[in-house]
C-alpha cells in the first residue's frame, strides 16, 4: 500500500496549486484527500471524470449529515483510493482527473466525444 500511496502522491503533485490541493499524506489507511480549485464540485465533476475512466468518492457523500453545514463545506473536496489500484493505473487515474477538471464546466453533462483514455 505504501508504494502506491506514493505513486498517487506524487502523480497529484504535478498538478497541485493548478488544479488542486492535496491534504496531508495518509500514515496509514485507504484514501487521500483533495480540495478542488477554482470552485470546482465534486458531485458535478464526477461524471465528467467517470466518462473519462476515473471514479472518485465527493467529499459531500462523507458528511454525517447531507443537510449539514459539513456537507456543503465537502463539496469541493474528493477522496481518493489507492488501495485497489496498481502505480500505473494510479497515474492513469490522475491524468484522467486532470483532464475532467480542466475542462469542467460546470454542468456535470460530459463533454461531446468524451471516451476513457
Amino acid at each position: 500500500l505504501a508504494e502506491r500511496c506514493a505513486a498517487l502522491v506524487e502523480a497529484l503533485r504535478v498538478h497541485e496549486g493548478e488544479l488542486w490541493e492535496l491534504h496531508a499524506r495518509p500514515r496509514g489507511g485507504y484514501f487521500l484527500w483533495l480540495r478542488l480549485k477554482g470552485g470546482v464540485r465534486s458531485e458535478v465533476l464526477l461524471p465528467q471524470a467517470v466518462s473519462r475512466g476515473v471514479a472518485f468518492c465527493c467529499g459531500s457523500r462523507c458528511a454525517a449529515d447531507a443537510r449539514a453545514p459539513t456537507a456543503e463545506a465537502l463539496a469541493h473536496h474528493v477522496r481518493l483510493s489507492f488501495a485497489m489500484h496498481t502505480p500505473e493505473e494510479l497515474r492513469a487515474g490522475v491524468r484522467r482527473l486532470a483532464e475532467a477538471v480542466r475542462a469542467y464546466d460546470g454542468s456535470g453533462a460530459p463533454s461531446a466525444g468524451e471516451t476513457p483514455g
